[in-house]
């Protein structure tokens, strides 16, 4: 399992930062296996830990849901709403970011995740 929107982010880095720092051929190729160990590594994360990514986007999606469907405002409710919401940001597999939780989320609802 991959992720093409991190992928194509760190891509965009690396031939960014080969680009202006005037590498050798032997820095290149560093910095070329550097990004393989990473691209290696984010498959292997992303493999052992999707169906926690997937489970922390489905609460998400379920306290958007319940917000969105109104609440009495009772304030056991918004305890509940509080309690959903930091169980999903406590999630182990998750702890981005905001724009890579972002980017993750995108590429999981366009099924390229």
């Amino acid at each position: 399992m991959t992720s093409p929107v991190y992928l194509d982010a760190w891509t965009k880095t690396k031939d960014s930062f080969i680009a202006k720092n005037n590498l050798d051929d032997v820095q290149k190729a560093a910095v070329e296996s550097k990004f393989q160990q990473y691209q290696a590594s984010l498959e292997e994360y992303l493999t052992a830990n999707a169906e926690d990514i997937r489970a922390h986007f489905a609460a998400l999606d379920r306290l958007a849901a319940r917000k969105v469907a109104g609440m009495n405002n009772a304030a056991h409710e918004k305890k509940r709403l509080w309690d959903e919401q930091m169980r999903s940001a406590a999630s182990p597999a998750v702890g981005w970011p905001n724009w890579t939780a972002w980017a993750a989320k995108c590429a999981w609802l366009s099924g390229t995740f």
